[in-house]
């Protein structure tokens, strides 16, 4: 008897921050006819600071305790502030803040470089936070005070960023923001396996998605009045709804503070040493393949994304006319109303997706072909496409591509995880190949200028463009299929 107790409580106390363990969990698992022993464990787990009353940061996904769907709601509600503010930046305000501070002869270039800029210090940043967050102790938790430190520096930033001031300070606002962001997705994204057990992954996922669908089309909406409010007011609104959300969040998710155990050896190196370790995850065949997927398809949306705005201004005929009325009067305008059939179409499939994917046995594979497949075709309209009324056609194909790739976006990478230790510096790694795409946008951009040089009133530079966002798309969804650890 002396001997079980004092294995149970060894183990007990090496996975103190892992399984669900407390006072009550050992009396409740341990049976009748060893209760004293129960009794014991219970006392010195109270004693080593379990408090029954205190949930670990990482029980649910041991325990597989489902998730209620406020708590689902709380953990998304986030990604809404957050995408509500970055699609109509990159989208509508940058490239028309680019215009006004630089002007228009070398808006793509001005536009690829910056986001260039961003993308490079992405790279350093995400793991860095990463890896700080997977050892953090502060009593808030791992997660929670990199999160709120990024949303006071990013609040600042955007407010610089809606004066239009010189090019220089602009820039370098901007990559405080990116800073920011950084600073905020990496520990974030590792709230999910942190949180969700692996029976709702597909269906945390398609909050998420479903989350990001609607934060742009509400960020698409505050936009469409850009003209008449300005870009400041138009940014003090975004830059209000996304610290709005992240508070939610950072209120209503609960996280008890991280405390390594005596009995299990710490890694030598201090808060840095898990920088060294940055490319490990991808050593890993599944994990280097999805790596490839999501770097390929982020390209593709990149590319509709940054160039989006301009391909309105300078290919589509005007004036901005749907079903014979006339529904915009600027570029500006116009892109924000593409935001509507494109969004609903992606809040649609994001919301079903996800779900389908979970009722299918965690079926993930069919999920990214058949996104991956519409999104291209959607390219290919473009590469055609000259009116209104039939971009807003392909706006809304392209989102039912994009919000199922979304949907299970989050639930693919969250599969493929081990080691609960370093979530964070794992997400980070995977979070890259969505900043990465924009390494390789100054290319775009360069291209896209030069061919629109050349001919500018056929508009071939953009029929190029979308035409290699369209095989990015087929790229991406061929990687996944040898994916082994997915189905």
């Amino acid at each position: 008897k002396a001997e079980n107790r004092h294995l149970f409580f060894m183990n007990a106390v090496q996975s103190k921050h892992s399984p669900e363990v407390s006072p009550s969990a050992v009396r409740r698992r341990m049976s009748d006819d060893h209760s004293d022993i129960s009794d014991d464990i219970a006392h010195l787990l109270e004693e080593v600071g379990v408090n029954s009353d205190e949930e670990s940061v990482l029980s649910r996904y041991h325990s597989m305790i489902p998730l209620r769907p406020q708590q689902l709601f709380a953990l998304s509600a986030y990604w809404l502030g957050w995408a509500m503010l970055w699609m109509p930046l990159l989208v509508i305000i940058i490239p028309k803040q680019i215009v006004e501070i630089a002007g228009s002869e070398s808006k793509g270039s001005n536009m690829s470089s910056l986001l260039m800029l961003g993308s490079i210090v992405s790279l350093f940043c995400l793991p860095l936070f990463g890896s700080l967050s997977d050892r953090c102790q502060h009593s808030l938790g791992r997660r929670r005070p990199f999160m709120i430190l990024g949303g006071v520096i990013g609040s600042f930033a955007l407010i610089v960023m809606g004066c239009n001031p010189p090019m220089p300070v602009y820039t370098s606002m901007f990559l405080v923001l990116s800073i920011s962001n950084n600073m905020i997705i990496a520990p974030y994204s590792a709230l999910v396996p942190d949180l969700v057990p692996a029976s709702q992954r597909g269906i945390a996922s398609s909050w998420l998605g479903g989350m990001s669908m609607l934060g742009y089309l509400l960020g698409g909406f505050v936009t469409f009045f850009i003209t008449s409010l300005g870009t400041f007011t138009t940014l003090a609104l975004l830059n209000v709804c996304h610290a709005l959300s992240m508070w939610y969040t950072v209120w209503k998710i609960v996280e008890f503070p991280y405390k390594p155990s005596p009995y299990i050896e710490v890694k030598k190196g201090g808060y840095f040493s898990g920088l060294l370790s940055v490319i490990k995850p991808l050593y890993k065949h599944d994990f280097l393949l999805l790596f490839l997927t999501r770097f390929l398809t982020q390209i593709g949306i990149s590319t509709v994304e940054e160039f989006l705005s301009f391909f309105i201004g300078d290919a589509v005929g005007r004036p901005y006319t749907f079903l014979g009325n006339e529904v915009a009067t600027t570029p500006a305008e116009a892109v924000s109303i593409m935001f509507i059939p494109m969004l609903f179409g992606a809040l649609l499939s994001s919301s079903l997706s996800g779900y389908i994917s979970d009722r299918l046995g965690g079926r993930r594979k069919i999920i990214v072909y058949w996104s991956g497949a519409v999104m291209a075709i959607s390219c290919l309209m473009l590469t055609i496409t000259r009116s209104y009324s039939g971009s807003l056609f392909v706006g809304g194909l392209f989102g039912l591509g994009y919000g199922a790739f979304t949907a299970v976006d989050w639930a693919l990478v969250t599969d493929l995880l081990e080691d609960n230790a370093e979530f964070a510096k794992d997400m980070a790694v995977w979070g890259i190949a969505l900043v990465l795409p924009n390494l390789v946008m100054p290319l775009v951009g360069r291209l896209l200028d030069w061919l629109q040089q050349m001919a500018p009133s056929y508009n071939i530079g953009y029929s190029i463009v979308f035409l290699i966002a369209a095989a990015e798309f087929a790229g991406g969804s061929y990687f996944v299929k040898y994916i082994y650890k997915i189905k």
